[in-house]
């Protein structure tokens, strides 16, 4: 995993915020509890007992009937976050520095996020509630977080 500079940051004089976990259906529950426990062995989430931010869940049922788990940072982190600003090229720089090549390839950015691991104190904002009482901690970058493009960069 690439441990790079540029993780999360909140503003500062920002306080912490908690959303708590919305209710769920017992069905929905269960099949939670398989993705939760999945994730948990793969370590995309760590378990933590207490955090100042958490923000709720969001689940999706996938067309394979497996479900998504997506945090719902627009509660309360996004907008606590400093924004990771840098210009794009526009395709004329980057047709024209290309120029001369001769081949070119292609490159699948589908989970790039989870390749970049941010540090503690990144890890504390990442932060969130489940129907168990459970907090989880994610280990890599999440897409949902505001800066994760310009942090990538």
């Amino acid at each position: 995993m690439y441990q790079g500079e540029g993780n999360p940051t909140a503003k500062t004089r920002c306080p912490p915020r908690f959303q708590k976990e919305a209710p769920r259906a017992i069905r929905i529950r269960l099949q939670l509890d398989e993705e939760i426990d999945r994730l948990l062995a793969e370590q995309v989430f760590s378990a933590v007992d207490y955090s100042a931010w958490a923000a709720p869940i969001v689940v999706i049922k996938k067309a394979n009937g497996t479900l998504r788990l997506c945090a719902d940072l627009s509660t309360c982190l996004n907008e606590a976050l400093m924004q990771h600003q840098h210009p794009l090229p526009t395709p004329d720089d980057v047709f024209t520095n290309f120029h001369s090549g001769s081949t070119s390839t292609q490159i699948d950015f589908a989970d790039v996020y989870l390749q970049i691991e941010d540090d503690d104190e990144a890890k504390e904002l990442l932060t969130f509630n489940t129907h168990r009482g459970l907090k989880l901690r994610c280990n890599p970058l999440p897409s949902s977080v505001k800066s994760a493009p310009g942090i990538f960069q």
